[in-house]
């Protein structure tokens, strides 16, 4: 939601005033899908994924993990301001996902509603530098948003488009995929962060032959080297334009 929030930022300062708006707006749809699941299914927290625990014991490590760093009390600090953040994407939104089902609405509803927001980062708003320009239409000179958010929503989009098998009414994602792709590599160039960049990109290169397991090798090979192809461009045209 952040990604989306950055657009509407810079785009009416009702949003940049009201910088929680987003956030309650994303808590109540949470809440909404909970009450909806607690109605379908009495026992919500029985299926709990497993995967979930093992985030949520991450977390855990990092919060003890604060007790003997160089400075306990930002770091405290920083986890009192963050809890709300935890408590919705490591413990309740998992419990959303309890069925391969539930997880395959999730990866679509991020591909259509996260596309149209890259397009409207891309598209309609003013950039400075590797950040989006806030309450830009305001003609203000405000702070830039984080940059690494909007990365990560990009690759957020560009996983499920790279990975998943579409079939049925869904094969629209099959023609609009690489288009999906490149647009989420414009913005993940654009905002400048080289080594999640890389790294997100090695990812996609090694999960690809995880769910292809039909294809054979020439074809596999053919997709991984295009993967690589539209994401070294893309780098080399951002380090070109941005040194000349």
């Amino acid at each position: 939601s952040f990604g989306f929030e950055q657009w509407a930022q810079a785009n009416e300062t009702f949003f940049l005033r009201n910088t929680s708006f987003t956030n309650f707006v994303t808590a109540s749809i949470l809440v909404f899908g909970l009450v909806s699941a607690a109605l379908k299914r009495r026992h919500v927290f029985r299926d709990y994924p497993s995967v979930a625990l093992t985030v949520v014991a991450l977390y855990l490590l990092a919060f003890v993990s604060a007790i003997w760093s160089i400075n306990p009390e930002i770091s405290l600090e920083r986890w009192q301001l963050s809890w709300p953040y935890v408590l919705t994407t490591a413990i309740l939104a998992p419990l959303l996902v309890t069925r391969p089902q539930d997880a395959s609405d999730a990866l679509y509803a991020t591909l259509l509603l996260g596309t149209i927001t890259l397009v409207l980062l891309l598209f309609d708003t003013r950039w400075v530098e590797r950040a989006v320009l806030m309450d830009a239409a305001a003609g203000r000179t405000v702070s830039g948003g984080n940059p690494l958010a909007v990365e990560s929503l990009a690759w957020y989009v560009a996983l499920p488009a790279l990975l998943m098998s579409f079939r049925g009414y869904s094969r629209i994602w099959q023609t609009l995929r690489w288009s999906v792709v490149v647009i989420s590599f414009v913005v993940a160039v654009k905002s400048g962060s080289r080594g999640q960049y890389l790294a997100m990109l090695a990812a996609a290169m090694v999960f690809l032959p995880l769910t292809r397991k039909d294809v054979r090798l020439r074809g596999l090979l053919g997709v991984i080297g295009a993967c690589g192809l539209i994401g070294g461009t893309a780098l080399w045209v951002r380090e070109t334009f941005a040194s000349g």
